[in-house]
């Protein structure tokens, strides 16, 4: 009876792996095929074919940023670094789209937060210190001023011709995702009081 009860255990134990494993295998092929030879200029729109360090601007309703939002290839709970700031009161969300070979379209929104200094695409795999990709630029929220608590949004496009050719990521596309699959990918907020980060998020993939 003990044996029979064994054998049943690892029967279903097998089982819901296999279900994970499928289940995970889907969301990567699906994120590849929508970074692949098919998605193009021509179904998506494209926000700016401007590198990253582009002029930001305030949040429109324009469709590409709008689509940015509603159909994000991945996103970003943005909140406090454990490490640097583990009391604050800032907090926000990021969204990120593939938009064609080279270009991702961003749009973040914080809250609570003074002082933003600069916001950076990081990878970080556990150990210290993270490693800078690519920062953004969030011209409305640079800047904002000391002790005045505010809220804000920055979106823009970033392009993997501008990723440092010694950085932990290579200048692809398909390099880029693999490394968020993997939970390696991370934005970054800083500010003059937490110029280490005050608040971060995880890229994790948003395909149903």
């Amino acid at each position: 009876m003990a044996f029979l009860r064994f054998i049943l255990t690892s029967l279903l134990y097998h089982y819901y792996y296999c279900l994970i494993m499928i289940k995970t295998s889907l969301t990567v092929i699906a994120l590849l095929v929508l970074m692949g030879a098919g998605l193009t200029v021509s179904t998506i729109p494209i926000i700016s074919a401007t590198p990253t360090n582009a002029t930001s601007t305030n949040a429109t309703s324009t469709n590409a940023s709008q689509q940015v939002i509603d159909q994000p290839h991945f996103k970003a709970d943005l909140r406090g670094i454990q490490q640097f700031s583990p009391h604050t009161n800032a907090s926000g969300e990021a969204y990120f789209r593939v938009l064609d070979d080279e270009n991702i379209g961003y749009f973040v929104d914080v809250r609570n937060i003074s002082g933003v200094s600069s916001a950076i695409i990081t990878y970080w795999d556990g150990s210290f210190p993270d490693r800078e990709i690519i920062p953004l630029r969030l011209a409305p929220l640079e800047g904002v001023a000391s002790g005045e608590v505010s809220s804000g949004t920055g979106e823009g496009t970033f392009g993997v011709s501008n990723f440092s050719e010694r950085g932990p990521v290579e200048r692809s596309i398909g390099d880029f995702v693999k490394n968020a699959l993997d939970g390696n990918i991370y934005l970054k907020i800083t500010t003059v009081q937490s110029p280490l980060g005050e608040i971060a998020g995880k890229l994790v993939p948003q395909v149903e």
